[in-house]
């Protein structure tokens, strides 16, 4: 349960994780032709053209590199979910995170299980921080960030919601509980407004 009393679902234990490459091209294709409008609008804040779809396709299947990773949940050999990270080119310990899972399988735990994934390869690149900007009315992913690190921070602008959150190494005893691998309780990300 998280700090603000929203429960939030176990890891659904049929999930496989991987790093996408160009052989996904096809299996993204569809997670993002078949994943409603509000959920893409939620994920690109609009709703995408179908240049802009492919322009996602071929980032998304870009081979992980330094510079980016992107990792895919499949069930039972079907793309449900993505998330990836894009380094900051001003500031190399940081990389920007985007993340879109299927509308069928949203609530179910495939959103933390891919960010996790995705920090232990983003700390291997010496990433230290994750940033993601969400759209103030995506309470799943602002639930997910508040449960998955303590030590998150925001800021609001124009309902977009700025988010930081640190990357630290699991603890000794192999638990990670929250991306930071802290096992201390999560609290709510606090949200400051820059508008004016």
């Amino acid at each position: 349960m998280t700090a603000d009393g929203h429960s939030l679902s176990a890891p659904d234990p049929g999930v496989t994780l991987r790093l996408l490459g160009r052989n996904d091209a096809r299996s993204v294709a569809e997670l993002l032709l078949d994943t409603s409008n509000e959920s893409l609008h939620q994920r690109f804040f609009t709703v995408p053209s179908h240049s802009h779809l492919r322009a996602e396709i071929e980032r998304l299947t870009r081979p992980a590199s330094r510079q980016h990773a992107a990792v895919g949940a499949e069930i039972g050999g079907k793309l449900v979910g993505v998330a990836s990270f894009e380094r900051d080119k001003d500031d190399e310990s940081r990389a920007e995170l985007a993340i879109l899972v299927g509308d069928a399988f949203q609530g179910r735990g495939i959103g933390r299980q891919l960010v996790e994934y995705l920090a232990r390869t983003a700390r291997k690149q010496q990433i230290t921080e994750l940033t993601a900007s969400v759209l103030a009315s995506n309470e799943r992913m602002l639930r997910l960030a508040r449960s998955m690190a303590a030590s998150a921070t925001s800021q609001i602008v124009d309902g977009v919601i700025d988010l930081t959150v640190p990357l630290q190494e699991p603890a000794p005893n192999g638990n990670r509980s929250t991306v930071g691998a802290s096992t201390a309780p999560a609290t709510p990300v606090s949200a400051t407004s820059n508008a004016a």
